[in-house]
């Protein structure tokens, strides 16, 4: 819990558990942290998530609020923020949640971000509820769900780039994109996911256990009281001390 800051780099990976993780699954994490990067004219890199700037992860749910700032941004920095993951390094993520808002108050043409990942190579049994806020005019990739699927999976995983049982709440935002070609290639012809199992959700649809079609709640998910799904053995802050002299 806290605030991390991150200031003036050139290459930025920040999570609230770990920055960077390479061929990791990252597991059982919660993050409550608020992550602040605040960009300069250098930067080439910025991934930024809940838990991991860059890696896979399964049963993790994130909290806080995720912000990416900068004036006179390099036009080819590769920006990636997302709600668990930034950057899918395998860019498989399951049983995951955001509740955080994400934001970014810039674009470049490689802009990525999501309320569960900035790009990812297969999401599946997640849901987010967080805003995402981007500026006027945004041309990157917005997405409720991820801003990008499968840009950089990896050949090794048999399934092909898809979402399946993913929800998230209101917003008018699509899903994600879908792109077989790398951030520099990137056209207009990309297209909205249209494969899997993916709905928007209205609050109150969020708080009914129906609503959430291939969760699993006799192992992994539990509902919480006149809430939203939440891990069933998911880290919880404990409650603070109580002040022994309080004035």
């Amino acid at each position: 819990s806290g605030v991390i800051t991150a200031e003036g780099f050139a290459l930025t990976d920040i999570g609230g558990i770990i920055g960077h993780a390479k061929i990791s699954w990252l597991t059982l994490c919660a993050n409550y942290s608020d992550i602040n990067v605040i960009t300069s004219p250098s930067a080439t890199r910025v991934y930024a998530g809940g838990i991991s700037g860059v890696e896979s992860a399964k049963m993790c749910c994130n909290f806080g609020k995720i912000s990416v700032k900068g004036n006179d941004v390099n036009s080819q920095c590769q920006v990636k923020i997302g709600g668990i993951i930034g950057k899918g390094f395998e860019g498989v993520i399951y049983n995951c949640y955001n509740q955080g808002n994400v934001s970014v108050d810039f674009c470049t043409s490689q802009t990525y971000i999501g309320g569960i990942s900035g790009d990812s190579y297969i999401i599946e049994d997640a849901y987010n509820c967080g805003k995402i806020t981007v500026p006027e005019n945004f041309t990157g990739y917005a997405g409720a769900i991820s801003g990008s699927i499968g840009i950089d999976g990896y050949a090794f995983i048999d399934d092909l780039p898809h979402v399946n049982n993913v929800y998230y709440l209101e917003t008018d935002l699509p899903v994600g994109y879908a792109s077989c070609v790398h951030p520099d290639n990137v056209t207009e012809s990309d297209f909205e996911i249209t494969y899997g199992n993916f709905k928007k959700l209205s609050d109150s649809e969020m708080k009914i256990q129906s609503s959430f079609a291939g969760f699993d709640f006799e192992t992994v998910w539990k509902m919480e009281e006149n809430g939203y799904p939440v891990l069933q053995n998911q880290p919880v802050l404990p409650d603070p001390e109580p002040d022994p002299d309080p004035v």
